[in-house]
């Protein structure tokens, strides 16, 4: 291990192995040659739903800083306020469903839902990972989103939304 600017950098064959082992579904196949098709194997390892919750939230921040998202969906059939929206897309069925499993474990309710796709003319599915209104803003409080620690402030007259970078999240009526 060495120490960068950036963090520290391990190099480790048998760290690899071991979370290839781990973190990969075996039971799913994989297209050779094509990079990427390896997504689909991916899982949450076994002893993670039985770590503590520091762990957990560790893990979870992990997840929805890489892959996650947030947007706070404009107010319509007669709502006044917004309702905020976090999701987690990926290809991998077993992460989705170990993900809401995790979620769960944290008192976190979410639903998923699947995308069909093409690509490369061929159709394919994703899933999505869906936690809304107030299990929104309890996963907020309870994860770190690296890079993406905005939190909606106002809107605009757009069907789009308006975000303002906040150092800390906190909670807004």
């Amino acid at each position: 291990a060495r120490e960068t600017p950036d963090g520290v950098v391990v190099s480790s064959r048998r760290l690899v192995s071991w979370l290839r082992e781990i973190c990969y579904d075996k039971r799913i196949s994989t297209v050779p040659g094509i990079k990427g098709s390896g997504a689909v194997r991916k899982k949450i390892p076994n002893f993670s739903f039985f770590g503590p919750n520091e762990f957990i939230k560790g893990l979870l921040s992990g997840m929805f800083s890489g892959d996650g998202y947030f947007v706070n969906v404009h107010p319509k059939n007669g709502r006044t306020k917004p309702n905020l929206k976090i999701g987690f897309g990926t290809v991998s069925k077993p992460l989705a469903h170990g993900l809401l499993e995790l979620l769960s474990l944290m008192g976190i309710f979410a639903k998923i839902r699947k995308k069909p796709y093409t690509y490369k003319g061929l159709q394919k599915e994703s899933w999505e990972i869906l936690v809304t209104g107030e299990y929104a803003e309890k996963l907020l409080s309870q994860i770190n989103m690296v890079g993406k620690n905005k939190l909606v402030e106002r809107f605009s007259q757009k069907d789009f939304f308006d975000f303002v970078v906040k150092d800390k999240l906190k909670h807004h009526e």
